[in-house]
């Protein structure tokens, strides 16, 4: 039987053995590099190169949470921007650190946000749903683009293209298979937990939360058949996250080439293969941030693309120098804007706040 300890037991398993297989392959790709030349590459860059790197990945955190803030804004959330963006930081540092990469830290910002805003944890959970669903359609959507130039480019061999092309439509496939549920109203969250009672997966538990299933499922088709103004107007706020994520080499080789080196700058069929590649490899769950296998991919396409290889590692570094620091400011802020609230720290004696349960109530019962 599935208990909570064993879960619990489990996932430090996960985790201890993701990490070790991670710093494993780190240690394996730092054989295939020129330390010493990675090392003087990070030298041309300097502090402000490493600050432009941390602004470029800081617009594709506030593109999307952009698009999430006018969700919860239409959704009657009364969350402010500076709660949105802190909140966007806390799921950050949790993603770094979870070893689906892409996922884990939805659940600190659903609870931060309706403690914060004295809301339903579902309707928050609503409006993520339909902020991640528009990040992937964006994503999705760049990479048929790029492999669009790919194709017309030839810069990769045609097999190669094809595979490409059919990773794209499979993700296309998905995201309309995941919108159809919702337009033709098939309660996908119901069933899976209705799957998971039959099962006798914490029957009584989930049980409890079938009728909050509904209700957070109707807001989000609420969204896709009725909200199409502040629909459309969040999804261009999140296509700013891709856009960024292209240039992102762009910008590495202008900093190289702003330094005095020798270097040309990307054209727009190695940016389209550098983009589409380094999406499909990082959306497979790996190791707790991509630990090893981030590093080791980038450094395999650098090398697809004929870049020298320890460029590759300098790229890897300062993305992961910026990745301290958002795993840094992203615990801080966890501990101090995120569990103070929903885990009833520094709440003054004569004003207790209600609890979320409370809250909910209140809102059933109206």
């Amino acid at each position: 039987m599935n208990t909570p300890a064993g879960l619990g037991a489990r996932r430090a398993l996960l985790f201890t053995v993701s990490l070790l297989a991670g710093v494993a392959i780190l240690v394996a790709a730092c054989w295939l590099i020129d330390i010493p030349m990675t090392l003087a590459e990070l030298g041309r860059i300097g502090l402000w190169g490493a600050a432009a790197f941390l602004v470029n990945i800081l617009v594709t955190l506030a593109g999307p949470g952009l698009a999430w803030h006018l969700l919860m804004r239409a959704e009657g959330i009364p969350v402010r921007l500076w709660q949105t963006l802190a909140s966007t930081l806390m799921g950050r540092a949790v993603n770094l650190v979870s070893p689906l990469m892409y996922f884990g830290g939805e659940s600190v910002r659903v609870f931060h946000i309706a403690g914060a805003c004295r809301v339903s944890k579902r309707r928050v959970l609503a409006t993520v749903i339909v902020s991640e669903f528009q990040l992937l359609v964006g994503l999705t959507g760049c990479i048929l683009l790029c492999t669009g130039v790919i194709a017309a480019s030839s810069a990769l061999a045609p097999g190669r293209v094809i595979a490409v092309a059919l990773a794209g439509a499979g993700l296309a496939v998905f995201l309309f298979f995941v919108l159809g549920l919702f337009l033709w109203n098939a309660h996908p969250a119901v069933r899976i937990l209705n799957l998971l009672i039959r099962c006798r997966i914490f029957p009584v538990r989930l049980s409890r939360v079938l009728d909050k299933a509904r209700e957070m499922e109707a807001i989000v088709r609420d969204f896709f058949t009725r909200r199409l103004r502040v629909l459309i107007l969040s999804q261009l706020a999140s296509l700013i996250s891709p856009a960024a994520q292209f240039l992102r080499p762009t910008l590495f080789y202008g900093l190289l080439r702003w330094s005095g080196a020798t270097v040309a700058l990307p054209t727009l069929s190695e940016l389209s293969v550098f983009f589409v590649l380094s999406q499909l490899l990082f959306m497979v769950p790996t190791t707790p941030g991509g630990l090893g296998v981030y590093e080791g991919g980038l450094i395999g396409l650098f090398g697809l693309l004929s870049w020298p290889s320890h460029d590759g590692a300098a790229y890897s570094l300062l993305i992961r120098l910026d990745d301290l620091v958002f795993i840094t400011l992203g615990a801080w802020l966890t501990v101090h804007f995120g569990m103070r609230r929903f885990l009833g720290w520094g709440r003054p004696p004569s004003a207790p706040a209600a609890s979320l349960d409370d809250v909910e109530g209140q809102e059933t019962s109206k």
